[in-house]
C-alpha cells in the first residue's frame, strides 16, 4: 500500500510533464491521500510539491504558494536540507510571479544559503536565475545582472565538469579498445 502512493505520485508527475494538468491533479491528490493514510512523509512532500506545480502552471499562484509552503513544512520536519532549499526557492519564484518581490527575495536568499552551504548545484542554478529575474522585475538591474552572472558561472562550471567527465570516459574507452 505504501508503494501505491509512490506510483500514483509518479503517474501524476508524468501527466504534469505532459501538461495534462487535470489528470496530474487527480493522481497527485490520490497519492497524497494514500501517503497521509500510511504516514509516508516523503510522498506527502513530493505529491504536495506536484500539486503546487500544477497550480503554478495553471496560474493559481496563491494555491501554488500554499502547497509549496506545506511541502516545505514537511521537508523541515524530515530535516532534509536538499528539499528545504528546493521549496524555499520554489516559494520564492511564486512570490516573484505574484509581484511580492521582498517576500520572494527573502525565500530565495534562504534557499540559496542552504544550497551554497551544502553544494546543491541544481538549486543554486535555479536560485540564481530566480533572483536575477526577481531583481529585474523589481527594477534593480545592477543586482539582476550580478545574479545573472552568478547563474552563468554556475551553469558554465556544470557544463565544464560534464564535458570533462565525458572526455575521460571517451579516453578510457579509446585506451581499452587500443590495448
Amino acid at each position: 500500500p505504501q508503494d501505491l502512493s509512490f506510483i500514483l505520485k509518479n503517474i501524476g508527475s508524468i501527466h504534469l510533464n505532459l501538461k495534462n494538468y487535470d489528470e496530474a491533479m487527480v493522481y497527485y491528490r490520490r497519492a497524497l491521500e494514500e501517503a497521509e493514510r500510511h504516514q509516508n512523509n516523503w510522498t506527502v512532500m513530493s505529491a504536495t510539491n506536484g500539486i503546487a506545480f500544477v497550480f503554478q502552471n495553471t496560474g493559481d499562484l496563491a494555491r501554488a504558494k500554499e502547497n509549496f509552503l506545506r511541502a516545505l513544512a514537511v521537508s523541515e520536519s524530515m530535516g532534509s536540507a536538499y528539499y528545504i532549499s528546493a521549496f524555499l526557492i520554489n516559494t520564492g519564484e511564486v512570490c516573484s510571479d505574484m509581484g511580492d518581490y521582498a517576500e520572494a527575495i527573502s525565500y530565495l536568499e534562504k534557499g540559496m544559503q542552504l544550497a551554497r552551504e551544502n553544494d546543491f548545484i541544481q538549486w543554486q542554478t535555479f536560485g540564481y536565475k530566480a533572483l536575477s529575474d526577481t531583481y529585474k522585475r523589481n527594477g534593480d538591474f545592477k543586482r539582476a545582472l550580478e545574479y545573472s552572472d552568478n547563474y552563468h558561472a554556475v551553469t558554465d562550471s556544470v557544463r565544464a565538469e560534464e564535458s570533462k567527465q565525458k572526455l575521460a570516459a571517451l579516453e578510457a574507452e579509446y585506451e581499452t579498445k587500443h590495448k
